[in-house]
């Protein structure tokens, strides 16, 4: 979105003027679906049992409380998230390459306090995916905290952009907030994030944010409200993204004290804003379609997938040269690497290409979000080198392949590049905020309620001004 003067482009693909939002739109209007999939109950059985005993592993790493009773207490969340996305992925699969058999797949969301996605397979006795109740947990805590902060900046843009000089070539609407804290902090975000902050009360943190005289001295006055939203926002995306952290990598590390803050945003025809519902059900649909992709490409076969014999060529030759020239290359096929990667181009390749720059942009933000939770916490390429074939992939690899393999239009090339680059800067940081997310929880809910009603004033005003002018309301 750029004006014709060849002004700033603002790259925002998940505004709902497109034709996955459409179809998004369309489908959770309809009649609530029925839940159908193709196991019969001596295959769900077995899957389920086979389930269980991959869940006690994990929730004895880093699940939940002790007291859980994986047998008793296994149940399918029935969210609103959940009902969107049987509603959605049917019409979703519609804009894909694949077959009806998808769009009978056994998708179950057990209420489970531990994060965890994972496809089921058992030879001749079909396949399941579990996502666990955790894990839409996160989910909805990212979308909603993400579409938050673009309610706060998208109508500050021109003021925020009159700051810089030169103004930048583009503006990443929905990344705006997904960097690491500036050295040294120029947003001065200290006196809202710190542990002094936990003392302060909302209106404290809001005079903090918004009329502090050393944060706003040097500020025309036009510029002011813009500047405290942007703050705000990165404040508020921060003790998301740490929580988030929290909540991936085990129960008993307090980010569960974030849920139940945040309420889902309604969408809005401008396109300087998202609608977060929209955004989740993206995501728990990239992360279904990465799940049948592990299916699809034979990832759970005993005898590992088939290999593609053109790609074995191409691995051949490229393990020669490198022993030829004393370079060094890795075999990855039938590695961790290589089955993430392939089911996560998998996800996004079934997808036609009208509709797939969305949904790439909900993957790359969602495994930008997961940086730094899977053991991923300095540079990504060193990481993998002490372990290619051992290691899953850091989310910020996995970042990067995906703009590397279907950035096209505006995206490719300087967008794809600055978006890799904020991923790979969170993995490296947000592990190192030690900050109990139990204690900063609280500052999140205060922020929240600043938000809530800077939005709402902000939005009661534009009805007057549409009223005024006899404009129908946005």
């Amino acid at each position: 979105m750029s004006g014709n003067d060849g002004g700033v482009f603002v790259y925002h693909p998940l505004h709902s003027q497109t034709p996955l939002y459409s179809v998004y739109d369309t489908a959770i209007q309809g009649p609530a679906p029925k839940v159908a999939h193709t196991l019969s109950p001596d295959d769900q059985t077995r899957l389920l049992k086979r389930y269980r005993i991959h869940m006690r592993d994990v929730i004895e790493r880093r699940g939940p409380k002790s007291g859980f009773d994986l047998e008793k207490d296994f149940k399918d969340d029935a969210r609103d998230l959940v009902q969107r996305f049987r509603a959605f992925f049917p019409a979703l699969l519609s804009k894909t390459t694949l077959t009806e058999h998808a769009a009978q797949a056994a998708i179950f969301f057990p209420t489970i306090e531990c994060f965890d996605n994972r496809c089921i397979e058992i030879k001749g006795h079909n396949e399941a995916i579990f996502i666990t109740s955790r894990t839409l947990d996160a989910i909805e805590l990212f979308a909603d905290t993400l579409s938050m902060c673009i309610a706060l900046n998208g109508p500050e843009l021109s003021a925020l952009l009159a700051l810089e000089n030169p103004p930048p070539p583009h503006v990443l609407l929905a990344w705006m907030t997904m960097n690491t804290r500036p050295t040294p902090d120029v947003l001065m975000l200290d006196s809202v994030l710190g542990p002094g902050s936990r003392r302060l009360s909302e209106e404290a943190l809001r005079e903090e944010l918004y009329t502090n005289e050393r944060a706003m001295k040097w500020l025309p006055e036009a510029n002011r409200n813009g500047w405290g939203h942007y703050r705000l926002s990165m404040a508020l995306t921060w003790l998301m993204l740490v929580a988030i952290n929290r909540l991936v990598r085990g129960a008993q590390l307090g980010g569960e004290h974030y849920l139940g803050v945040t309420i889902p945003r309604p969408g809005s025809t401008s396109m300087l804003s998202l609608d977060s519902r929209y955004l989740s059900t993206l995501i728990l649909s990239f992360i279904v379609l990465h799940e049948i992709g592990h299916f699809a490409l034979g990832h759970n076969n005993a005898a590992g997938p088939p290999v593609d014999p053109v790609l074995q060529k191409i691995v051949d030759a490229s393990l020669a040269h490198a022993g030829e020239t004393g370079t060094e290359a890795q075999n990855l096929i039938g590695s961790f690497v290589g089955h993430e990667t392939a089911a996560d181009g998998f996800a996004l390749d079934v997808i036609e290409n009208e509709y797939r720059d969305p949904m790439l942009e909900a993957a790359t933000l969602w495994c930008a979000a997961l940086a730094g939770t899977n053991d991923d916490c300095g540079d990504w390429l060193d990481h993998f080198g002490a372990n290619p074939r051992g290691n899953y992939p850091a989310f910020s690899m996995r970042v990067w392949f995906m703009n590397g393999r279907f950035s096209e239009g505006k995206r490719k090339g300087r967008i794809a590049q600055d978006i890799t680059r904020q991923a790979e800067a969170l993995a490296r940081t947000i592990r190192q905020d030690e900050q109990p997310a139990r204690d900063s929880a609280g500052v999140f809910l205060k922020l929240w309620q600043i938000a809530e009603k800077q939005t709402s004033v902000e939005n009661e005003l534009l009805d007057w001004l549409q009223n005024q002018l006899g404009k129908p309301k946005r």
